[in-house]
C-alpha cells in the first residue's frame, strides 16, 4: 500500500490525515512529491494530485469547486479522509465498541475537531456558529504546534520527510486522546521536545527578519519582495508597515517556486490583490496560464507556484497585467 502526498512544507490537514490513514495501513509507506508520474503510482492519495474522487482513493481539495460542507466550509485532505476511513480509524483504536457507538463518536470528532482544521486550512471566513468558533480554537493551536515541526530556513540536515514522521507522531497521540480531551477541555500538554522546537523557530525568526528587511529595502519594485531562499516573512511582515507590498516571490524546494499575494493583514487570508480568478484551482494550470512550468493556483488565489525561478516570475507578470487591466477605468 502506497500513500502519496505533497513534498515541501507540511500542514496540519496532511499531518493528519496520515496519521489516521497509517493506523489502518500500517504496512504502508509513504512518498511525499510533487511528481505527476509518482502520484499516479500512489493507491491512496492526499492533499496533492488535484482530484477528488473517493473511489478511486483521491483526496485532493486544491481545485476549483472543491467539496464543501453544508455550513460552507471546505474539506481540507483531514476531513476527506476522515469522512471515508474515521470509523475505521476509530475501530482500530476501539475494537470492542459496537458500531453505532463508533458512528456517533465519528460524528462528534468531526464537529469538534475536523471540521476546525478543515475551517483553518482552507481559510473559511463565512460566518460560524458556536460549535465551529470552538472547533477552529482548538485546530488552530493544534495546527501551530504541528506546523511547528517544520524545519526552519536555518535548518538542513534533517530531510522534511523525518520532520514530517514527527508531527504525524505527535499527531497520531493526540487523535488518541482526542475523545478525553475535548470532552473535558483539558487540551493537552506541550512536550519539553516541542517546547524547544518552538523556541529554535522564535529564534531563527529573529535572524530571518533582518534578511527580509534587507530584501525589502533593496528592492526596486516595492510591489515586489523577491526571496533568494525560504524565509517566514509572513510571520515578521506586517503588511500596515508595507502599505506597497502585493507579492512575496521565493524557491521552496528543488525545482519549486512560490508567489504569495500579499494579505491585509498579517497571517490573514484576504489578499491585497488575489491572483486571478481564472487561474484559481484549475486543473489545466500551464494551458490556462501560458507559462510551461506552472504548478498551481491556490482556489483561494492567495498563492500559486512554477517549477523555475523564471517560470513563476512569468505568472507574477502575467498576473499583475490582469490585475492592471481590471483596475483600469473604462473611458
Amino acid at each position: 500500500m502506497k500513500l502519496v502526498t505533497h513534498s515541501e512544507t507540511f500542514h496540519a490537514d496532511d499531518v493528519l490525515a496520515y496519521s489516521v490513514l497509517s493506523r489502518i495501513f500500517p504496512d504502508s509507506t509513504l512518498v511525499r512529491t510533487r511528481d505527476a508520474a509518482e502520484i499516479a503510482k500512489g493507491d491512496i492519495v492526499f492533499d496533492v494530485g488535484g482530484e477528488y474522487s473517493p473511489d478511486k482513493n483521491r483526496f485532493d481539495h486544491h481545485f476549483k469547486g472543491s467539496k464543501r460542507r453544508p455550513n460552507g466550509v471546505a474539506y481540507s485532505s483531514f476531513g476527506l479522509i476522515w469522512e471515508v476511513h474515521g470509523t475505521e480509524y476509530l475501530k482500530r483504536l476501539y475494537p470492542t465498541k459496537p458500531k453505532e457507538a463508533l458512528e456517533v463518536l465519528v460524528k462528534r470528532l468531526d464537529a469538534e475537531l475536523v471540521q476546525g482544521i478543515d475551517a483553518v486550512d482552507t481559510g473559511f471566513t463565512g460566518a460560524e456558529t458556536p460549535e465551529l468558533t470552538k472547533s477552529k480554537k482548538i485546530a488552530m493551536v493544534l495546527a501551530d504546534h504541528i506546523n511547528a515541526f517544520n524545519g526552519t530556513w536555518m535548518e538542513n540536515k534533517q530531510p522534511q520527510d523525518a520532520r514530517f514522521q514527527q508531527a504525524a507522531h505527535f499527531a497520531s497521540q493526540v487523535l488518541i486522546q482526542a475523545p478525553e480531551f475535548l470532552g473535558t477541555a483539558a487540551g493537552y500538554k506541550i512536550t519539553p521536545v516541542l517546547k524547544q522546537r518552538i523556541q529554535r523557530q522564535e529564534h531563527d525568526r529573529e535572524l530571518a527578519k533582518g534578511l527580509i528587511l534587507t530584501a525589502y529595502h533593496s528592492s526596486k519594485d516595492k510591489a515586489v519582495l523577491k526571496l533568494d531562499r525560504f524565509l517566514p516573512w509572513d510571520e515578521i511582515i506586517d503588511p500596515v508597515n508595507v502599505p506597497e507590498l502585493k507579492y512575496v516571490v521565493w524557491p521552496s524546494g528543488p525545482k519549486s517556486w512560490r508567489c504569495q499575494a500579499m494579505p491585509t493583514e498579517k497571517l490573514g487570508y484576504v489578499t491585497r490583490e488575489p491572483l486571478p480568478e481564472a487561474w484559481r484551482g484549475s486543473k489545466s494550470i500551464r494551458e490556462v496560464t501560458g507559462v510551461n512550468d506552472a504548478i498551481f493556483c491556490h482556489p483561494t488565489g492567495f498563492i500559486m507556484g512554477a517549477e523555475s525561478e523564471a517560470g513563476v516570475l512569468q505568472l507574477l507578470e502575467k498576473a499583475r497585467a490582469i490585475a492592471q487591466t481590471k483596475s483600469t477605468p473604462e473611458i
